[in-house]
């Protein structure tokens, strides 16, 4: 069980590299900032739930090249499968 723990770690950081990619590139086009200093901003803008979102789904859209439904499920999908394994926990424990 440890070692699915780890491998879900290591894909959660994962996750996080790719979306604070993302939003380092909308911050790019956003502001025009060369790759330096947008990672530095990227950093800081992170934490900022709802402007990191906006800013990597411009990210994403815009520099990537990608649709809207590939964007979402990048930064909502997690939300949904997090969701849904609380559903299914949730009914399995309830049942007696």
């Amino acid at each position: 069980m440890a070692k699915l723990g780890v491998i879900g770690g290591i894909l959660y950081l994962l996750y996080g590299v790719v979306c604070l990619f993302a939003v380092m590139d909308g911050i790019q086009i956003w502001f025009g900032v060369n790759s330096f200093f947008a990672f530095f901003i990227a950093l800081i803008i992170a934490y900022i739930p709802i402007v990191a979102t906006v800013a990597g789904f411009i990210g994403a859209t815009d520099a990537w090249d990608w649709s809207y439904l590939q964007a979402g499920a990048l930064f909502f999908g997690p939300m949904v499968v997090y969701f849904l394994i609380a559903v299914i926990g949730v009914s399995l424990t309830s049942r007696k």
